[in-house]
């Protein structure tokens, strides 16, 4: 039970604390906040360098059944393809998450999937995908929100991807990969 504790509070209060440690340092960045384009490039950069950090740290190892799907789909979409060909023996490898007839393929939605895939096509690793993802949410925010909202938004979208699946070394409900989107 301490552990769930433990787990829920740091991955609750740790992107809150960061944010709070750049509220000091307001002046910079809500200029920064008011150009569209760099703001977009600012919160892609944290959240790489997040990211960076913490596989750097401890790398992120799948270890939840949809994350491995999710990993599938994403290296099947670097590969340029939309599905892999059916194993000859697929019965022996059915897994959770998984679809193995009519195709080889994830079973979840393509969005995350393709933001993954960009990130391993371009770095060589999935994770640069959640850099992507944290940059696309603070441009798609910049439509409904004010430009200060939309970079704080970003920047706490960026945090929260990169600390969600590190609460605790490979004991987290929540993983690198499928949850962090």
């Amino acid at each position: 039970m301490s552990v769930l504790v433990l787990i829920l509070a740091r991955s609750l209060l740790t992107p809150a604390l960061l944010l709070l440690a750049l509220a000091r340092r307001r002046v910079p960045l809500t200029r920064l906040s008011l150009s569209p384009r760099l703001a977009v490039l600012a919160v892609g950069v944290v959240a790489f360098a997040a990211g960076a950090l913490l596989s750097w740290l401890r790398p992120p190892v799948p270890h939840i059944h949809d994350e491995f799907s999710q990993l599938l789909g994403a290296d099947t979409f670097a590969r340029g393809r939309a599905a892999n060909p059916t194993h000859p023996m697929w019965v022996h490898f059915e897994t959770f998450h998984v679809l193995h007839e009519p195709a080889y393929a994830s079973k979840y939605p393509p969005a995350p999937m393709l933001l993954m895939a960009l990130g391993q096509a371009v770095a060589g690793s999935p994770l640069v995908g959640v850099a992507f993802a944290g940059a696309a949410i603070t441009w798609m925010l910049q439509a409904f929100v004010p430009p200060r909202w939309a970079f704080w938004g970003g920047l706490l979208a960026a945090f929260h991807f990169s600390w969600y699946g590190a609460a605790a070394p490979g004991m987290s409900p929540l993983g690198y990969w499928s949850q962090s989107f």
